[in-house]
């Protein structure tokens, strides 16, 4: 009797000890996410992936991991590992409306403007009011204007000579 009520103190003791654990690595989680947002508004993507692949691997079902991991792919221009962060957002929380901004912003870049015109239309829709709103319907404007055989850029090309007539030229 003395055995097993021994080994229940212990089995209780390591259970309690082994909660502070689970809770440090939660923080240690949120503090990669803190630090590789630091490091994108630094404009460093690279290292703010990996400090978020280090939170991605903490806690893999983190939003806000996932959503900025999207983001630092985007700065970095690799738009396929950013799409696949963006839908996995999405998977993850449906009501993630700047993932459907940002999935929108990707396909504008990569000129595939009836699934950027789709994504802006959902993050429009369900958007309130957001100071990336006007910007949405903006980049869903230019892609209809492109449609239509309007180009999203426009060059002007000015040629001219210059004469100085203070120059005495001598034969």
């Amino acid at each position: 009797m003395k055995r097993y009520f021994a080994c229940l103190i212990t089995f209780v003791f390591l259970l309690i000890s082994a909660v502070p654990v689970v809770h440090a690595r939660t923080e240690d989680a949120e503090l990669y996410v803190a630090r590789g947002i630091q490091k994108i508004n630094e404009q460093n993507y690279s290292s703010a992936l990996m400090l978020l692949k280090r939170a991605i691997k903490i806690s893999p079902n983190s939003i806000e991991a996932v959503f900025y991991s999207g983001v630092a792919y985007t700065g970095l221009k690799n738009y396929k590992k950013a799409e696949t962060a963006f839908h996995k957002v999405l998977q993850l929380d449906k009501d993630a409306v700047e993932a459907y901004f940002e999935l929108g912003r990707i396909y504008y870049l990569t000129f595939e403007c009836s699934k950027s015109s789709g994504n802006f239309s959902r993050f429009i829709a369900l958007t309130a009011e957001s100071p990336l709103k006007k910007q949405a319907e903006k980049m869903r404007k230019d892609c209809k204007k492109e449609r239509r055989g309007e180009k999203r850029y426009k060059l002007d090309i000015t040629l001219g000579g210059q004469y100085d007539s203070n120059v005495i030229l001598e034969p």
